[in-house]
């Protein structure tokens, strides 16, 4: 009987890391759109704020060193506006709701 919830123990953890996964890969794709909009950074935790803060400007100095103090000058400046992937927001994250079953109690963590 441990072995069984040890084993469901493990597919939550799965579940849960995949989940953690893709929430930051789309923090990574659509950042300049999420700092930009103050409504947006509410759907953030403090964590992936500040996770999506030091990301910016790890690009910024990447792409500087790279290659933009390289090029002329008109062409080497991080217009933000220019450079937004903007997400489309009716999207699902990670999955969908079939139908509504009412609040989900997860246990007392």
């Amino acid at each position: 009987m441990l072995r069984i919830y040890q084993m469901e123990v493990d597919r939550i953890n799965f579940v849960l890391k995949a989940y953690l996964r893709t929430r930051l890969r789309k923090i990574e794709k659509h950042v300049l759109q999420i700092l930009s909009q103050p409504e947006l950074l509410p759907r953030l935790s403090k964590h992936e704020q500040s996770f999506a803060e030091k990301y910016v400007d790890l690009i910024e100095k990447n792409f500087n060193l790279a290659f933009l103090k390289h090029i002329p000058e008109e062409y080497s400046s991080m217009g933000k506006e220019e450079m937004v992937v903007a997400a489309k927001l009716d999207r699902y994250v990670y999955a969908r709701g079939v139908k509504d079953v009412g609040t989900v109690s997860l246990g007392e963590r």
